[in-house]
């Protein structure tokens, strides 16, 4: 008995010297009473939250899991939210509410990947500078409009928000350039959306960094994600559709007519089958001028699909590889989106794949009729 115990407490000893506790140093000034600093993990777990004091003060968050992770400031109507690398060791960090609230508030911190942060930040503080101020002014006009004035406000507010975007990307690209072999840049990135506004900066900056960075599980991830869209850009050629139809028979281009719409749905979607009336409605009007339509299912439940094509009385061509979310058509159609819609050529080059909405659809149809007749 008492060598299991001597066991037991060697374990638990081995264990504590294994995860020290991240310790920061805060110095802050000009907070008010309720002012509130937090550590939340990239899954939205809150870690630590404390309030500010004037001055010196110190915290820690015991037994800290390594990885990225969120500081939150907050004082009043005035959030910031600062990304950095959390691990054992001390952090050094440094707040004034009256400074501009893009600074980087960690000075020291115990791991290079928490000084790549810290060049990070100083690149964007530059690029950002010119709209800093205008943005804060927004978002507070904002706050302050009433009924007259919020549509006006919305959109000034709105506009800069996409400026700010554009420089937080120009922000990482100068970033990369710099640190080819930081992981902070795939992470930086993933916390952005690719779309095809932008999916060919997305790539440039990946093309920057190192091998080690590209073929690491967050870097080939990344890849794939911008390969999809890339491949779903108006001007490139239809990937194809996995799968077969009820009775069958596999995908062929010889389907196609002058204008396809492609669409994504699921027979378990509300919205898909409250779409379906309306596109059965459009396919009987257009279905003889060379418009085919072609259901692609994310199903998993045959019975479920070809019930809903019965009841819906679709009589479109049909497709599904019955393997759900984990389906190739899931990634390489829309990139998981249902409903998603694209519209393709007769030679299957897709000529649009952004914006497309029920609403608009017939629109849409007319238009590219009136191109290829």
């Amino acid at each position: 008995m008492k060598k299991f115990t001597l066991i037991i407490l060697a374990l638990l000893l081995l264990n504590s010297c294994s995860n020290d506790p991240a310790l920061f140093k805060l110095n802050a000034k000009n907070f008010g009473k309720n002012a509130t600093i937090s550590i939340i993990s990239t899954n939205g777990e809150l870690l630590k939250v404390e309030n500010i004091k004037e001055n010196n003060q110190t915290f820690q968050v015991n037994l800290p899991k390594e990885g990225f992770a969120a500081l939150k400031v907050e004082n009043g109507i005035d959030v910031r939210d600062f990304w950095f690398h959390l691990t054992s060791g001390t952090y050094n960090l440094v707040l004034n509410a009256e400074d501009n609230r893009t600074i980087y508030p960690f000075k020291k911190t115990p791991s290079t990947q928490g000084e790549d942060f810290i060049h990070f930040y100083s690149i964007k503080n530059k690029l950002n500078k010119p709209i800093t101020d205008s943005l804060l002014l927004a978002k507070r006009a904002v706050d302050a409009a009433d009924l007259t004035n919020i549509n006006v406000r919305v959109d000034v507010l709105a506009d800069l928000m996409d400026r700010t975007k554009t420089l937080d990307l120009n922000a990482i690209e100068t970033f990369a350039k710099k640190h080819p072999n930081s992981e902070n840049t795939i992470f930086l990135l993933d916390q952005l959306v690719v779309t095809d506004l932008n999916s060919e900066k997305f790539e440039k900056i990946f093309s920057y960094l190192s091998d080690d960075v590209k073929n690491s599980k967050a870097g080939k991830k990344l890849l794939e994600q911008i390969t999809r869209v890339n491949n779903s850009k108006p001007g490139n050629l239809f990937a194809g559709i996995a799968g077969e139809t009820p009775d069958g028979k596999a995908f062929s281009k010889e389907i196609f007519k002058k204008v396809n719409l492609v669409f994504v749905w699921t027979s378990y979607n509300n919205r898909c089958r409250t779409n379906n009336k309306a596109l059965l409605t459009l396919y009987n009007k257009y279905k003889n001028q060379g418009v085919e339509f072609i259901g692609v299912s994310l199903d998993s439940k045959r019975n479920w699909w070809v019930n809903v094509i019965r009841d819906d009385k679709l009589s479109w061509p049909q497709f599904s590889d019955l393997k759900g979310a984990k389906s190739p058509n899931a990634k390489n159609i829309g990139n998981y989106n249902v409903p998603y819609f694209m519209i393709l050529d007769k030679n299957g080059k897709i000529l649009m794949s952004e914006d497309i909405s029920l609403e608009m659809l017939e629109a849409d149809i007319i238009k590219y009729l009136r191109k290829v007749s």
